[in-house]
């Protein structure tokens, strides 16, 4: 009996130390106030391969999102994108729905290669439907835009822009 006792603790044991951690772990979210914050754009995800943002091949800086909740004022956004800053206000719910209702920005020129990548920039703003707070090795990150689950014939996990908070 204590044999088998033995054996099977062994057991239990070292299966423990066979399982794989997920990457990203997805924290409980209490209410939207969790996408409030700044961020800095640090991918795309589009159907099941994630890209850098086209902003890495140019001179520019990065492109950030500052997310607020002001009672008062409503719910807005602002940051920096390829060109131009921008602006404008959003929805977001506590189950990780999200809505930009209006987008704005300043009217700068750039090389066209600039501005097409801050045109899909903004069109993936404006097409996102919802976001997901994970945490990956102590870093926040923010996935905000189209979320599918896999099929099987062939996988496409949405189209969504990856953000890092920064502050």
């Amino acid at each position: 009996m204590k044999t088998l006792i033995f054996i099977a603790s062994s057991f239990i044991l070292l299966s423990s130390f066979s399982c794989q951690k997920e990457d990203f772990t997805q924290p409980s979210i209490s209410n939207s106030n969790a996408v409030v914050g700044k961020w800095r754009l640090t991918g795309i995800f589009q159907g099941d391969v994630i890209s850098r943002p086209c902003i890495v091949n140019t001179s520019g800086s990065d492109i950030t999102l500052e997310i607020t909740d002001n009672q008062s004022n409503g719910s807005n956004f602002s940051g920096q994108s390829v060109v131009n800053d921008y602006l404008g206000n959003y929805e977001a719910k506590a189950d990780g729905t999200f809505k930009i209702k209006e987008l704005g920005s300043t009217k700068k020129a750039g090389t066209s290669e600039m501005m097409q990548c801050e045109g899909n920039y903004f069109e993936y703003l404006r097409m996102a439907e919802g976001y997901k707070i994970l945490s990956d090795s102590g870093k926040t990150i923010l996935q905000l835009g189209i979320f599918k689950k896999p099929n099987s014939e062939w996988y496409d996990g949405g189209t969504y822009l990856i953000y890092e908070r920064i502050k």
